[in-house]
């Protein structure tokens, strides 16, 4: 009797088990995604149409600028890339760490302060960690308008200071 109800036991476990898998598979075929690619009709997908939208004012990349070709920037951060057309009006920001600031005030140490500097598209070097906030158009094309260079990090002092 006993080991019967072991069995009996073990059988059902098997049974909720494969139900499980089955019902797991069948969740997984439930998920909607949001083409990319436009209808047949022509009509763009409805996550271009969303991230096009003026709700969405802009879109961020952050990476490695490791190719310039004319307003083309491209982007990458460990093996990803991505080609950000730039807008010839686009604003162009660099981060200056200000080292003139004073190295202590007082018996606090203070922080170095930093100005935004606007440069031109030509003084962008490869190798420049970037961000770049750019617009979803609404065919799916991309088009960045500001890009602002991040200052390289570099130890504030190595000289201790003095009391």
């Amino acid at each position: 009797m006993e080991i019967k109800n072991v069995l009996m036991g073990i059988a059902l476990a098997v049974l909720f088990f494969i139900g499980g898998v089955f019902l797991g598979i069948f969740y997984q075929g439930q998920k909607t995604v949001l083409p990319l690619a436009p209808s047949s009709s022509g009509l763009p997908s409805p996550l271009i149409k969303s991230l096009s939208s003026s709700v969405v004012p802009a879109v961020s990349a952050y990476g490695a600028i490791s190719k310039i070709d004319g307003q083309n920037l491209t982007l990458t951060k460990n093996s990803d890339s991505i080609i950000v057309p730039i807008k010839a009006d686009a604003r162009i920001y660099t981060i200056v760490i200000n080292q003139s600031a004073p190295v202590k005030a007082g018996s606090q140490p203070v922080k170095p302060t930093s100005v935004t500097k606007q440069i031109a598209l030509k003084d962008l070097k490869l190798g420049d960690n970037v961000s770049v906030n750019f617009k979803v158009l609404a065919g799916g094309q991309i088009e960045g308008f500001t890009v602002i260079v991040l200052p390289v990090n570099t130890p504030v002092s190595a000289t201790p200071i003095k009391k």
